[in-house]
């Protein structure tokens, strides 16, 4: 890791030994974040099954959540101007925790839902910080590689996380506790940070509307990407479920894709440094749907066939947000990462809120492999966008800004939305 940070010294103006440790800090910060937000993912609709909430009230804690996570996009790029991206983190850190030592000691539907927004907009703001943040970090020798740890990182403290719930009884204010304590914990790394920050843009701001029509490719396919991802991560344990899987299977089911997801980070990164992105884009978006279609004629296949499929979903759709993300910032230029980061966040948002409802008349449909009918069909779709805009559209002149690999959106909800998290 310490050898790969070095590749950034003479890129920018930085000192590189204080650039390696900001982004050391970030990474130990985000995996201790998301160690928190997998356990409290997990816990908080089991607690809530178990006091008797209605369902109702849980699926709305989803709803609420999803909000502050839209919220968070819009106002994170605003704090972070104003009071720099370390301070700013501590801030959102500190939110985290105190919504979730809330949750452990007051055990009420409605404070739950109102507390779940809390949640989101912390999310949210720390995804826009440290892809900012790192972003500004990254040369275009190193990006792919830097994200791809931040990516693994990532994952990796969220799948600790729901691991960790197996070691407590989810009816004692103990998993509350420890959720509680890693979320502050996730704020030490980086606010002990020496390192210089991100300078912050004084330049006349960009609309939203015109960011998007500056990478119509980019923000199709990070909305299409928030469709797909909070569908499978809603839905696919059910599916597993109806299948026949067992209760181990399916948590293998979910971790592989995972796993699965996490581990392409680096060879998707590379390959999107020496290639056009929309090319890749296109392949990977062609790979999800065929690898989805498999499982609408293999549900009935043995368990070990559908947990490599998972395999082969989590590997392709997770790594769609990466070369998205790295296409957008191509498109609109440098100067632009900090609202570039809230924009995308929220157009992941608005499609991971839709998702799971677009999915279900599918699901109606054709049955529990409904889902990944869904899945397959909106990837052709943006598979057909990205060929046309091929063939009418040139390639912009920052055609080879970096990859970064992840869906922040995509670990950030899974991490702290249960109705999207597995």
């Amino acid at each position: 890791m310490c050898a790969r940070l070095r590749l950034y010294a003479g890129h920018h103006d930085w000192n590189p030994v204080s650039k390696g440790r900001s982004v050391k800090s970030l990474l130990i910060s985000g995996a201790i974040l998301h160690i928190a937000g997998g356990l409290q993912s997990l816990l908080m609709p089991i607690r809530a099954q178990n006091e008797g909430f209605d369902i109702s009230s849980i699926s709305l804690m989803g709803s609420t959540y999803a909000i502050g996570f839209m919220l968070g996009c819009l106002i994170a790029p605003r704090m972070i101007g104003r009071v720099g991206h370390a301070r700013a983190y501590t801030v959102v850190a500190a939110i985290a925790a105190f919504a979730v030592g809330w949750v452990g000691l007051w055990v009420s539907e409605y404070a739950w839902i109102a507390l779940r927004s809390l949640t989101g907009f912390a999310f949210a703001a720390a995804a826009t910080v440290a892809e900012s943040w790192l972003n500004e970090r990254a040369s275009p020798e190193n990006r792919g590689t830097l994200f791809g740890y931040y990516a693994a990182a990532n994952f990796s403290g969220l799948t600790l996380g729901q691991l960790l719930l197996t070691q407590f009884d989810p009816i004692t204010p103990s998993p509350f506790m420890l959720a509680g304590m890693l979320f502050a914990a996730a704020l030490i790394p980086t606010a002990l940070t020496r390192s210089s920050q991100p300078q912050p843009v004084n330049g006349p701001k960009t609309g939203a509307w015109s960011l998007l029509k500056l990478t119509p490719v980019g923000a199709c396919a990070v909305f299409v990407i928030g469709l797909g991802s909070s569908a499978f991560g809603t839905l696919a344990p059910v599916y597993a479920q109806e299948v026949g899987l067992s209760l181990a299977e399916t948590a293998l089911f979910m971790t592989v894709a995972l796993v699965c997801g996490a581990l392409f980070q680096i060879p998707i990164g590379r390959l999107s440094d020496r290639k056009d992105r929309r090319r890749v884009l296109g392949a990977i978006s062609v790979a999800s749907a065929l690898t989805s279609g498999l499982f609408i004629v293999g549900s009935t296949a043995p368990a070990w066939v559908q947990i490599a499929l998972a395999g082969g979903v989590g590997a392709t759709l997770y790594t769609l947000y990466g070369v998205s993300i790295a296409l957008a910032n191509e498109q609109i230029g440098p100067g632009k990462f900090l609202e570039t980061a809230g924009i995308m966040l929220l157009v992941f948002g608005t499609g991971a809120v839709l998702g799971p409802l677009l999915a279900l008349p599918f699901k109606q449909w054709m049955g529990p492999s409904g889902l990944f009918g869904f899945i397959a069909v909106i990837h052709l779709v943006l598979a057909a966008v990205i060929a046309t805009r091929i063939l009418t559209a040139k390639v912009t002149p920052y055609a080879h800004t970096d990859y970064v690999p992840q869906r922040p959106g995509s670990v950030t909800i899974l991490a702290g939305d249960a109705e999207v998290a597995p």
